[in-house]
């Protein structure tokens, strides 16, 4: 019987068969003996991650949405550090109150010991993991409204931070999904959670195997892929955003990969007319999706329910209604 070990990433890998056999001699009890005691190693976790099917909201401002605009019903516990009075605070705590939420009072310490690298803000939420949407379900709810798809595609953007901020921006303006690889890219974590303000909660993702194919199912559905890269020839001002786009962000270093770059119908770049040679690509994206509502005529942010209505009409139709009074 052989007690068990838990590998740090830290650990040096061994260099030779002696190490190997000096390590398992060491680990194994004699013939007809026992372990003294079994070791018992708690789960690690990764930005309050603490198991695969739970994760944690933490910040006010994510708690405060979670509750007020997102799913109730999925948070499982609530942690709210003692002595905490903010008014942001009380808030939650109506909100956890109106639709049944259970929540604890707890000591910092223990909120720290929860997260101990995002500032918390005395709040926590434990919740149920995101549930990732399927693409065929996207693009059939997409076909179904009465307006120009727009979605976004991001090529291995890792930092956590960064994809908070791009599903911030789309949900302030009304995309479709947000589409993120499986492999070699930023997880909706606590981290992404806090830096979208809670916007996570009202953005569909989905996550694909792989980007290439995706854009092509996505041609094949009627909507235009539109690349943002530095060496393209076209200014994004001057690429038609009218139609049903797919917007393809890449990574923060070498942006989109070639052979991504090579569906994309069109390539755009953003004019840059100081030494920096690339704007981050989270503030590349809030660029570029703004100029997806400035062609299509919006000049606010309209309730998702208008429907058929287009934005322009719906302006329209709300001053000729104003005037009638």
């Amino acid at each position: 019987m052989m007690r068990i070990l838990r590998l740090r990433p830290a650990d040096r890998i061994l260099s030779s068969s002696a190490e190997i056999r000096f390590i398992f001699e060491a680990i194994t009890p004699q013939a007809g003996q026992m372990p003294k005691q079994r070791q018992v190693f708690p789960v690690p976790t990764v930005h309050g991650v603490a198991t695969d099917m739970h994760e944690q909201i933490v910040g006010r401002n994510p708690v405060r949405e979670l509750l007020l605009r997102g799913n109730p019903r999925a948070v499982e516990t609530l942690w709210i550090a003692e002595g905490n009075s903010h008014p942001r605070i009380r808030q939650i705590i109506q909100l956890a109150e109106r639709n049944g939420v259970r929540y604890q009072r707890c000591n910092r310490r223990h909120l720290d010991a929860l997260e101990p690298e995002l500032p918390h803000q005395g709040v926590i939420a434990t919740v149920s993991r995101t549930r990732y949407q399927e693409l065929p379900t996207i693009l059939a709810k997409s076909q179904r409204q009465h307006k120009p798809a727009l979605f976004v595609m991001l090529d291995s953007v890792q930092d956590p931070r960064n994809l908070g901020a791009i599903l911030r921006t789309a949900e302030a303006t009304n995309v479709d999904a947000v589409l993120l690889p499986k492999n070699r890219a930023a997880d909706v974590t606590a981290a992404v959670h806090k830096a979208s303000a809670g916007a996570s909660h009202y953005v569909p993702i989905a996550k694909v195997t792989n980007v290439a194919r995706t854009l092509e199912t996505l041609q094949a559905a009627g909507v235009w892929i539109v690349g943002a890269a530095e060496d393209a020839e076209l200014v994004y001002t001057d690429a038609d955003l009218t139609v049903p786009v797919c917007l393809v962000l890449g990574s923060e270093s070498d942006g989109i990969r070639r052979l991504v770059k090579q569906k994309c119908d069109s390539l755009v770049r953003l004019p840059m007319f100081g030494q920096i040679a690339s704007l981050n690509v989270s503030v590349a994206a809030g660029v570029l999706l703004y100029e997806v509502l400035r062609q299509r005529g919006a000049t606010e942010v309209l309730p998702k329910s208008v429907g058929a209505v287009s934005n322009r009409a719906y302006r329209a139709q709300a001053r000729g209604n104003i005037g009638a009074r």
